[in-house]
């Protein structure tokens, strides 16, 4: 349908950059050289798809960093795991993981509800 109307999404786009960065290296080589650092934020939706594309980004580099939080994963419907959130520190030798455990955002009483839920849902 889609090649019927003419159109692509997002998934496509991140297809051929895929298939652009397998295919040619020295395109891959290239940005590993412009692009020293990377973050990426909301890695717990990060999809099969994005992290290919952000492994061949990647490369053998430390200059990584990924944040996000399991709990808040959403976006398991579009194929997005957490397990590579989970993940990365074994994933990236060397790769540090840093717990932000205070939340200067909610009331201690949000807090402890949040606790609760996710303490609930675990079990």
């Amino acid at each position: 349908m889609k090649r019927e109307r003419c159109v692509i999404d997002l998934d496509d786009i991140l297809l051929c950059a895929v298939g652009l960065l397998v295919q040619h290296r020295d395109i891959t080589e290239e940005i590993r050289a412009r692009y020293r650092h990377f973050v990426v934020d909301e890695y717990q939706d990060v999809s099969p798809l994005q992290h290919r594309l952000l492994e061949l980004w990647f490369g053998d580099r430390n200059d990584v960093c990924v944040v996000g939080d399991p709990h808040q994963a959403i976006h398991s419907y579009a194929g997005a795991r957490a397990d590579y959130l989970l993940d990365f520190v074994a994933d990236h030798p060397g790769a540090k993981r840093i717990d932000l455990v205070r939340n200067y955002r909610s009331t201690p009483e949000i807090v402890q509800l949040a606790n609760e839920v996710l303490v609930n849902r675990m079990t």
